[in-house]
C-alpha cells in the first residue's frame, strides 16, 4: 500500500517536473530571433519533440508556444514562401506543423478538464 502511494507521488511530482521543464525550454526558444529557413527549421523541430506530450502543456507554455508559432509565420511570409521549392518548403514545414498539431490537442486537454 505504501509503495502504491508512493508510487502516484512520484508520478505527480515527475509530471510536475516535466511540464517545468518543458515550460522553461520553450520559453527559451521563444527568445530567439529567426534570421533564416535553418532557424525555422530547428526550433521547429525542438517544439515538435517538445509538445510529443501534449498533456505536459500547462496553458502559459501554450500560449508562449502559439506566439512562437505566430513568429515563425510572419518569418516564412517575410522571406516570400513562395520562392521555396516544394522539397525545401515541405522539410521546413514538416516539424512546425506537427508541433501546432500537438499544441492544438494540448489546448483541447485544458479546455475538456476546465469543463
Amino acid at each position: 500500500m505504501i509503495s502504491a502511494i508512493a508510487s502516484v507521488v512520484n508520478r505527480e511530482q515527475n509530471l510536475i517536473e516535466y511540464k517545468t521543464l518543458r515550460n522553461e525550454m520553450i520559453g527559451m526558444l521563444a527568445r530567439i530571433t529567426f534570421s533564416n529557413l535553418n532557424d525555422v527549421k530547428l526550433v521547429s523541430d525542438c517544439l515538435s519533440v517538445l509538445s510529443n506530450y501534449p498533456s505536459e502543456l500547462v496553458l502559459n507554455t501554450q500560449v508562449v508556444a502559439a506566439n512562437i508559432a505566430r513568429n515563425i509565420g510572419v518569418f516564412l511570409c517575410e522571406v516570400n514562401i513562395k520562392s521555396l521549392n516544394f522539397v525545401s518548403f515541405y522539410n521546413t514545414t514538416q516539424s512546425l506543423l506537427q508541433f501546432i498539431s500537438n499544441l492544438f490537442v494540448a489546448n483541447a486537454n485544458v479546455v475538456n478538464d476546465s469543463i
